[in-house]
């Protein structure tokens, strides 16, 4: 031992941290800003403010108006009203024709006579264009639409008084 392993080359020089070891700690940072970045995501998604039954009606009401013929203007309105009153009173509007659909609202008792006698003229309206081809024009349309926006708006001020 008196100077035998000095004289012995190395057989390989000095060794060198590897890749994973010299920069484990860049993955770990980009690891934790990745999941930083997708939590901020999921939590805004949460706060979003869900649409009332009210901001939906009136927006496909709105959005009727773009429509090409009185037929499709009818059956967007129609769907806008039985979808706001299947939202807020839970009744199977959208699955049933006009006229069960009619006998179920007068018979629940949650529809005064005011309302259920929009609703017809909506509906009627609306079978009319649809079915019978009946044009209404632009005053048509207009009469129609503020009749479905009234309505809704009303349905909504009630409950919203009957909330208070």
């Amino acid at each position: 031992m008196n100077g035998v392993f000095e004289n012995i080359d190395a057989a390989a020089g000095k060794i060198e941290p590897g890749f994973w070891q010299s920069n484990w700690a860049w993955f770990l940072l980009g690891a934790i800003l990745i999941i930083a970045i997708a939590s901020a995501v999921i939590a805004r998604l949460k706060r979003r403010k869900q649409e009332t039954p009210l901001e939906k009606a009136l927006m496909r009401i709105g959005a009727a108006s773009a429509a090409q013929t009185d037929s499709a203007f009818a059956l967007y309105i129609s769907s806008a009203v039985r979808e706001y009153i299947s939202d807020v009173y839970k009744m199977p509007a959208p699955e049933r024709t006009t006229e069960e659909f009619l006998k179920l609202a007068a018979n629940s008792g949650v529809l005064d006579d005011d309302a259920n006698q929009k609703i017809a003229q909506i509906l009627t309206m609306s079978d009319m264009a649809k079915f019978a081809a009946q044009e209404f024009g632009a005053q048509g349309r207009s009469q129609m639409a503020n009749l479905a926006t009234r309505f809704v708006e009303e349905q909504d001020a009630k409950i919203n008084q009957t909330k208070k």
